[in-house]
């Protein structure tokens, strides 16, 4: 689709491969991180990656995880970069210039995703990161009620990155 002429017709009329963003809640956000990184070393193939938004993002911390453990018996713990992120040498190599965090207050996963900003901030990434944590809220909390000011909150401060950062390029 980079040159307008692939498989899917509304892609090729609609599409901008020079204003690409990945985003991912939970899990999707340790996927976003990872194909960001995957294009950090292989590149994009005609693609401009603008920014990234992980919303409650998945990632390991120092600890050997028993959750991932469970899930994946071949694990071999924090040595794995795919899920322990915030402790890749390689993390300041993150092919996004820009990137939103969401975090919640009550979600079981805070702690990592706020690891993960601080690790990105302290790695010498080039790039811009922000945070936005709302208080009293648990994990995905806008997929479960997304009438809920904070949901409709969380979704206006989305598309305003969005926008910035399209505008900014």
């Amino acid at each position: 689709h980079a040159a307008g002429s692939g498989p899917e017709p509304w892609l090729n009329a609609h599409g901008d491969p020079k204003n690409v963003f990945l985003a991912g809640d939970s899990a999707g956000g340790n996927i976003a991180h990872n194909v960001a990184m995957r294009g950090s070393a292989e590149g994009f193939a005609g693609l401009k990656l603008q920014g990234m938004v992980l919303l409650h993002p998945f990632f390991g911390n120092d600890k050997k995880d028993e959750l991932v453990e469970y899930l994946y018996p071949t694990y071999e713990g924090p040595s794995n970069m795919m899920i322990h992120a915030p402790l890749d040498p390689k993390l300041s190599d993150l092919a996004c210039p820009r990137l939103l965090i969401f975090v919640s207050e009550k979600d079981f996963l805070r702690d990592r995703g706020c690891s993960y900003y601080e690790a990105l901030k302290k790695s010498g990434w080039k790039g811009e990161v922000e945070k936005v944590e709302f208080p009293g809220e648990d994990h995905v909390f806008h997929l479960f009620q997304p009438s809920k000011k904070n949901s409709l909150d969380l979704v206006k401060q989305f598309v305003a990155f969005l926008k910035q950062t399209s505008s900014s390029s």
